[in-house]
């Protein structure tokens, strides 16, 4: 399915940063990474992500610490359209640790909190261990060369078309791989990510943004949804350019309360193509979950791991107005 990318915002491009002084930062939130009129979460993670990358890189340069390993957000209020800052303060400044306490704002209100603590990863030393690790219920093995071309028979392609008028845009921006039998476990969702543009790679602040799209799940589990894995193969599979536009047939909406996510090593500075993510609840109970979300790079090592906090009102859909709770 052919997406129009030229007209749209790339996550690359839109984590971008600028200085406004030594502890605030402006990132501008473009309409390609909302779902309805809320900007997807995982994309306010990573440019909270790219602002402390700015701030450790340049106020905090003589810490010598570049690399975010641990980051806590509380999602407060929606985040829409428009021009943020995002306000640092120096916490707990050490020699081989530092903590940053970190508030994304607009008119002086605070929309996004939390706390994140940065280290060299190149010069740590400590202890390690080997695991015993392992994903249970085990995807497919996928060939990125026969997934590009949706040839592969264990893996079912799931591509949002882009459209003005579209209230998952957010969710354009990639090329998402599901398996085609779908899961063991009705409470998981195991997907393969690339960009949607073969010139973009993935970075670790983006990590944040790829923790946060594993809402298909609760359609997965909401009867007769047309946005399931399953419907929206089928729909990619037929070219369905609709996808997306109906107001009447928005997916099931969501709230995160808090992320909170440790990072295990840093993606290389060009980027990698391919991400792979599996997500799953531990108990959905009176519209709240949890949401424990593993990020693995293309040789199967573990990347990040995420915890959510998450809560869905009864009949939200994401298509709605964004909602003060």
């Amino acid at each position: 399915m052919e997406n129009n990318h030229e007209s749209r915002v790339s996550l690359q491009a839109a984590i971008k940063i600028q200085a406004l002084n030594p502890h605030s930062y402006a990132v501008n939130v473009p309409a390609d990474h909302c779902y309805g009129e809320a900007a997807h979460g995982g994309f306010v993670a990573s440019a909270i992500l790219s602002a402390i990358r700015e701030h450790f890189k340049s106020t905090l340069e003589k810490q010598r610490q570049p690399h975010t390993f641990d980051i806590q957000l509380n999602f407060l209020r929606p985040v829409t359209v428009g021009k943020c800052q995002v306000d640092i303060k120096d916490i707990k400044i050490g020699l081989k640790r530092s903590t940053i306490q970190f508030a994304l704002r607009r008119n002086s209100i605070d929309h996004v909190v939390g706390y994140a603590s940065n280290i060299d990863m190149e010069a740590e030393q400590g202890l390690s261990y080997p695991t015993s690790f392992k994903l249970q219920y085990p995807p497919p093995k996928a060939k990125f060369e026969n997934l590009l071309n949706d040839c592969d028979p264990h893996w079912a392609s799931l591509r949002i078309p882009w459209s003005p008028n579209s209230y998952l845009k957010a969710g354009t921006q990639l090329c998402w791989f599901t398996p085609a039998k779908g899961s063991d476990n009705p409470s998981v969702i195991d997907i393969w990510f690339t960009p949607l543009s073969p010139d973009e790679t993935f970075t670790t602040e983006m990590v944040g943004s790829i923790a946060d799209h594993w809402g298909c799940l609760l359609d997965n589990l909401h009867p007769h949804s047309v946005w399931s894995t399953e419907y929206m193969a089928a729909a990619t599979k037929e070219r369905d350019m609709t996808m997306g536009t109906d107001l009447s047939k928005a997916p099931v909406g969501f709230y995160t309360s808090s992320i909170s996510m440790e990072i295990k090593k840093q993606l290389p500075p060009e980027g990698v193509r391919w991400l792979f993510t599996r997500a799953q609840a531990k108990k959905i109970y009176n519209g709240r979950l949890d949401m424990e979300v593993l990020v693995l790079d293309e040789g199967d090592d573990l990347i990040a791991v995420s915890h959510q906090t998450v809560f869905f009102p009864t009949g939200h859909r994401f298509a709605k107005k964004a909602e003060r709770l």
